[in-house]
């Protein structure tokens, strides 16, 4: 539980005090679900595997579907990664840096977050090209970009059922 907390409280945008940003009862039912689902391991799999285990990209490893990346840095030591990071490997069609946020936007921003999801399916043009039709929705992590909540979409038509 200890090692749960101290990662919400040091990866979100808390200024430290993790309950400047969660509620107790939030957080107790973050490790209850972890304990309960016995899930813990596997929700810390990526990290292992990224940091250990990364495969090297290539081009030919391109998401070629219209992706939107909101960036939510206030836990990067470092800064803003790059946006020219990401766009070697995604269709980048929407960028947002936010005004606050960690690395948990839905618990700690929702509302930016889902603004920025209509915003970006809403954009979206409303007959998709033959190349990228299947019925799917992805969301997917961009590797070493720390921060960063990434959406791609493979449909017009997934996108008109999510924001309309």
């Amino acid at each position: 539980a200890a090692w749960v907390l101290e990662k919400w409280r040091g990866w979100a945008d808390s200024g430290g005090d993790i309950e400047a940003a969660f509620s107790r009862d939030f957080l107790l039912t973050i490790v209850t679900l972890y304990w309960a689902t016995q899930t813990i391991a596997s929700s810390m799999r990526d990290y292992v595997d990224n940091r250990w285990l990364a495969a090297e990209l290539s081009l030919s490893d391109a998401v070629r579907v219209p992706t939107a990346v909101a960036v939510f840095h206030q836990f990067i030591d470092d800064g803003t990664p790059p946006r020219e990071w990401a766009e070697r490997l995604y269709t980048i069609r929407r960028w947002t840096p936010m005004p606050r946020g960690g690395h948990f936007p839905a618990a700690e921003q929702p509302d930016l977050l889902s603004r920025d999801i209509a915003a970006f399916f809403n954009d979206l043009p409303s007959k998709p090209p033959a190349a990228i039709r299947p019925v799917e929705v992805v969301a997917s992590p961009i590797a070493d970009l720390t921060g960063l909540a990434l959406f791609s979409t493979c449909t017009a038509r997934a996108t008109q059922s999510l924001c309309h």
